[in-house]
């Protein structure tokens, strides 16, 4: 959840105060995963896990773009995937990520110092954990036994595909970078940027941080909103033919698309002609659906793009 000056900056602000400061008497304390009552970090392992590359598991394929509104599906390697996790809070999406055997470049970016602090935290104590499991079971007994009790641990929401997906796979002990970072006022070139394929990130996850963004009424000296710059803002973070996947509780799929993909957008804002730039839809995460009053919704959103 990457903005400045908001009410919702400085409750998050605080909220990760708070974590830190309970995790100095009660070191168990994890702080909080958001849309975890959604079940999302499930849900996006298990959509991720949709696109692996079985045949070629140690590259990163990517068809050609199609002449259709939704884009053709990238294949991800679990070996070489690259992960961005915007808005990053505790890490949480990118420790399930590495339980369940992704093992690419990630980096978790916060414009929290909190956050980055306590997610820093977690995973050193994470990979303390593995390192001691190791030592104990030095007969290889160790790594499997390692793999059931993160399972077990990451198993308070039922969801028996991704549980069955992460289990098919031994987790990952590569590093995760955690860096402060806001993404409508970047630092130039940041040092975690992937160099390699003319740069960006093969996936990009926002869960929440677009919805933070989007609460902000303040505008830029063009007089365009925080949510009205965000998409240009991310772009380059994503490398073409990379994945933007944004999980929201606060605009419906056709509100998205709208925001992410240019299409009628209000001040002034021009959709851009150039074909060769911006999103386009690729997918979506399923939640659970309602009805009501003949209308049919939902409230948690996952959509997926893709960067042409």
């Amino acid at each position: 959840m990457d903005t400045q000056g908001t009410a919702q900056d400085t409750s998050k602000v605080s909220l990760y105060k708070t974590d830190l400061q309970t995790r100095s008497t009660l070191p168990s304390h994890t702080g909080t995963t958001w849309f975890d009552d959604a079940n999302a970090e499930k849900k996006t392992l298990r959509y991720l896990a949709s696109f692996r590359a079985e045949t070629s598991p140690d590259l990163l394929t990517l068809p050609p773009v199609s002449s259709t509104r939704v884009r053709s599906q990238p294949s991800l390697s679990r070996a070489r995937t690259s992960f961005l996790d915007l808005g990053t809070g505790n890490g949480s999406q990118l420790f399930a990520l590495r339980r369940a055997g992704w093992a690419g470049h990630m980096v978790g970016v916060d414009y929290s110092p909190e956050s980055v602090e306590l997610a820093s935290e977690l995973w050193q104590e994470i990979m303390a954990k593995r390192e001691q499991k190791h030592t104990q079971h030095s007969d290889g007994a160790g790594d499997a036994e390692e793999g059931k009790d993160e399972h077990k641990e990451d198993s308070t929401n039922n969801d028996s595909d991704a549980d069955s997906d992460a289990m098919d796979n031994q987790p990952s002990t590569a590093p995760i970078r955690f860096e402060i970072h806001d993404v409508l006022f970047p630092s130039p070139s940041p040092p975690w940027m992937p160099m390699a394929s003319g740069g960006g990130f093969d996936v990009v996850l926002d869960k929440g941080t677009f919805d933070a963004i989007s609460l902000s009424d303040e505008v830029d000296s063009q007089g365009k909103r925080p949510c009205e710059r965000y998409a240009g803002a991310v772009t380059p973070l994503v490398r073409k033919g990379g994945m933007l996947l944004i999980t929201s509780c606060n605009w419906t799929q056709e509100e998205l698309t709208t925001w992410i993909c240019g299409s009628g957008l209000s001040k002034g804002q021009e959709k851009s002609n150039d074909e060769e730039d911006g999103f386009e839809v690729c997918g979506s995460v399923p939640y659970s659906r309602f009805k009501f009053g003949g209308v049919e919704g939902q409230t948690v959103v996952g959509l997926a793009f893709r960067r042409r």
